[in-house]
């Protein structure tokens, strides 16, 4: 009989599924917490899974803005012709 591993396996794609999903699910809380009033009642908690969602890429990439958009890593070249 063979021995079963302590921790259950998480393969990279899953990792690499979950992040694309936690990406995504972190847009549409920061855009349903903008569709309300700054003090409404669903704004703290968007807020505070919004946090949680970066806390845990924090966790995951050792980069807590993983998530933020980034400008393009080229310049774009200017013509002066």
């Amino acid at each position: 009989m063979g021995r079963r591993p302590l921790r259950a396996h998480f393969s990279y794609e899953r990792e690499q599924r979950m992040m694309k999903s936690l990406k995504e699910s972190r847009r549409l809380v920061i855009d349903y917490g903008c569709a309300s009033d700054f003090h409404s009642e669903r704004r703290a908690p968007c807020d505070a899974l919004h946090r949680a969602i970066e806390e845990f890429a924090q966790h995951m990439t050792g980069d807590a803005e993983y998530f933020w958009l980034k400008p393009h890593s080229t310049p774009r070249s200017v013509s002066h012709d």
